[in-house]
């Protein structure tokens, strides 16, 4: 390797001219490119400006998610720009930087994708949610055991309030991979009620004065009829169960129409002699082993 022996300040500004006019020929060299390639980034950042107010333009009158609208867009936008970076390396010939930038982001994305292997699942799901929209904020639902209303949902987990007031975290690839009984959406609810009556009741009385009861309750469904159906002959009553349908469908109304329809069903069956029988059992008492139990006692 040549070497720069410096003996004098001469030698030293010699030196340093050398290189600097070294560098300033390199310099000069790769200026065209060098301009291109700011060029054309300005112009991709640019694109990428003009595409991402379009995007949030048209979703918007599609009336997308929030959060489905805001992940796509940021998508969108990011993609452009390294198509940009991309295209500016290419124009400086910086081939094998590009190449090795490109494996480098390969492997780094095949480790990251076992390595956020639920996050993803989720991340996906929360997408197929927003657009599907099986639930929504508000909603009263069922979903894996657990039930109550949605409060918050983002694109890894949903968040649902008990009626105990507990907030419950479901994944939602939970949500996606399991079934989901939503009471909101059909906008109506139906509360059952078994009821078990006496062998000598008047069954058509028990079904007219059940009905009527039903009917006087408040916050029914006035478009669906109330029914009841007698199910089989019990140990100790005819079992039947009473069925009517209610708005709105959330948990309070729910359950105070249960509640209500219990108390003026006993009230109007006591008022009509109907009654609703304690379980009962029969002991029989007259013999043991085949003899009388009077007979063992008086011998």
């Amino acid at each position: 390797m040549e070497q720069n022996h410096i003996t004098s300040i001469e030698d030293f500004y010699n030196l340093i001219t050398d290189k600097f006019l070294t560098f300033s020929d390199g310099f000069y060299s790769i200026l065209p490119n060098l301009l291109l390639a700011i060029v054309v980034y300005i112009l991709f950042l640019l694109i990428a400006r003009l595409i991402r107010k379009g995007i949030k333009r048209t979703l918007n009158r599609l009336n997308i998610h929030s959060s489905l609208s805001a992940l796509f867009v940021s998508v969108v936008y990011i993609s452009v720009l390294v198509i940009g970076v991309f295209t500016a390396l290419e124009i400086l010939k910086l081939d094998k930087a590009v190449t090795s930038l490109l494996a480098g982001v390969g492997i780094i994305g095949l480790a990251l994708s076992f390595a956020f292997q639920d996050i993803a699942s989720n991340l996906m799901s929360g997408i197929i949610i927003s657009v599907k929209k099986p639930i929504e904020i508000g909603d009263c639902v069922l979903i894996d055991g657990h039930e109550g209303h949605v409060t918050q949902m983002d694109f890894r987990v949903t968040q649902i309030q008990n009626y105990q007031g507990q907030i419950i975290f479901v994944p939602n690839k939970t949500i996606i991979n399991t079934s989901i009984m939503n009471y909101t959406r059909s906008g109506t609810r139906r509360v059952d009620i078994p009821i078990g009556i006496s062998y000598d009741s008047d069954l058509e009385l028990v079904k007219t004065v059940t009905l009527q009861t039903v009917d006087k309750l408040a916050n029914l469904d006035n478009e669906r009829n109330s029914g009841l159906v007698f199910l089989d002959f019990g140990e100790s009553a005819i079992n039947f169960v009473v069925v009517f349908w209610i708005k709105p469908t959330d948990i309070g109304t729910f359950l105070e129409a249960r509640s209500q329809a219990i108390i003026a069903i006993t009230q109007a069956y006591r008022e009509n002699n109907i009654e609703i029988p304690f379980p009962i059992c029969t002991f029989d008492l007259g013999t043991k082993n085949g003899e009388s139990f009077r007979k063992m006692f008086t011998n």
